[in-house]
């Protein structure tokens, strides 16, 4: 395994932590500002695009 290669797996997994980290901070906010039910709705639409997206880079 070469650098890059080690480079480049940890700026995507440093990104993916990053993303999950706002994603929680979003849906605590959504559930104490509204209720559970808007709370987990929006996270069903967040694991909804997550996996949309994944699908999509492995395809291209």
């Amino acid at each position: 395994m070469s650098i890059m290669n080690v480079l480049s797996f940890a700026a995507k997994a440093t990104g993916v932590l990053a993303f999950a980290a706002a994603i929680a901070a979003t849906e605590m906010a959504l559930i104490k500002i509204f209720s559970d039910e808007v709370g987990y709705l929006v996270l069903v639409a967040f694991i909804a695009l997550a996996i949309v997206a994944w699908r999509r880079t492995e395809t291209d």
